[in-house]
């Protein structure tokens, strides 16, 4: 998984460490707030082509890393919050 991951990263544009984060952290969360023992999560590669390809649009990784990662991580705390929202809301 943690190959998988790194890949996924890349294909996001970000560096590769940031997938290696996807592969640890989310099962630590999961294992304090799941409910289920079968569960596959962790980063996919059409979320990570669509969130590269979305904000790309507004700044090129290219010629402003950090602004793009910034970016990147912003957009993934949205999500982040708003799938916790709306799972204690149901």
């Amino acid at each position: 998984v943690p190959m998988q991951s790194i890949g996924y990263a890349t294909l996001a544009n970000l560096a590769p460490q940031y997938g290696l984060y996807t592969s640890v952290v989310p099962p630590l969360i999961y294992a304090v707030m799941g409910t289920s023992r079968e569960i596959a999560i962790g980063p996919v590669a059409v979320v990570s082509l669509l969130l590269s390809s979305m904000v790309q649009k507004l700044i090129d990784p290219s010629t402003d890393p950090i602004g793009y990662t910034k970016l990147i991580f912003l957009t993934t705390l949205f999500a982040g919050i708003f799938q916790t929202a709306f799972g204690l809301f149901r």
